[in-house]
């Protein structure tokens, strides 16, 4: 069987609201092995994942996406051996102050049951673990949202492969990308809650006899995405 036992799990994390200061590079996690470099010391397909993510969050430059080049075996290998991967953008405001429907329990998810509704459901059991758990919402993953989140955030960069993957946010607020997204505006408390929150998912995805299903078949990842 896949056991998840010498797999892949990707936690990443795009920006925590405090600016430039924020390290947007996603980390990957091997047991027993280094995570992301080619059979040739060179950008394996970790990377090559990674450095996707800053296309698809541009409306402008996802036209300007490269095609899917042809994977070597190295490559292939190391791409399933990704079990899954947890994106966090944003998670450090959230409040009332910043979005109408905020507060210390809002969070946005996106696409945790669109490829593995086992693995959006350990999510909900993770969730359910909290003292005080989150109001997952999950209007940005409605089919045909306008805003087309799902096909912007980081983790799509997974997600046309086929691998489960969510994307965790607090949501957007006026200072988004601007030079007033400062340190002193982070909500620290619930900045804290979604660490254990992520903490708690990565492990019920690790400790997990098997890799989450998926629903159906992997999808095509030269194939246009559909919010």
């Amino acid at each position: 069987g896949e056991g998840v036992g010498r797999g892949v799990l990707v936690v990443g994390k795009d920006e925590a609201d405090v600016g430039a200061v924020a390290d947007p590079h996603p980390v990957g996690r091997r047991q027993g092995g280094e995570a992301g470099r080619g059979h040739d010391g060179g950008v394996g397909a970790l990377q090559r994942l990674q450095q996707e993510g800053y296309i698809l969050d541009s409306p402008a430059l996802q036209q300007s996406r490269p095609t899917v080049a042809p994977l070597t075996r190295e490559d292939a290998r190391e791409l399933f051996s990704i079990v899954a991967e947890i994106d966090q953008d944003m998670v450090g405001r959230g409040g009332l102050e910043d979005l109408p429907e905020g507060g210390p329990a809002y969070l946005e998810v996106i696409g945790a049951w669109r490829l593995s509704t086992q693995f959006g459901d350990m999510l909900t059991a993770a969730n359910a673990k909290l003292p005080a758990p989150f109001a997952l919402n999950l209007t940005y993953d409605q089919p045909g949202h306008p805003l087309q989140y799902y096909c912007r955030a980081d983790h799509y960069s997974y997600a046309r492969w086929g691998i489960p993957s969510v994307a965790l946010s607090r949501g957007e607020h006026l200072d988004y990308h601007q030079v007033t997204d400062e340190p002193q505006y982070i909500d620290y408390d619930a900045l804290a809650r979604v660490t254990s929150l992520v903490y708690l998912f990565a492990a019920e995805v690790a400790n997990a006899d098997m890799r989450p299903a998926l629903n159906g078949p992997r999808p095509d990842p030269s194939a246009p995405c559909r919010q």
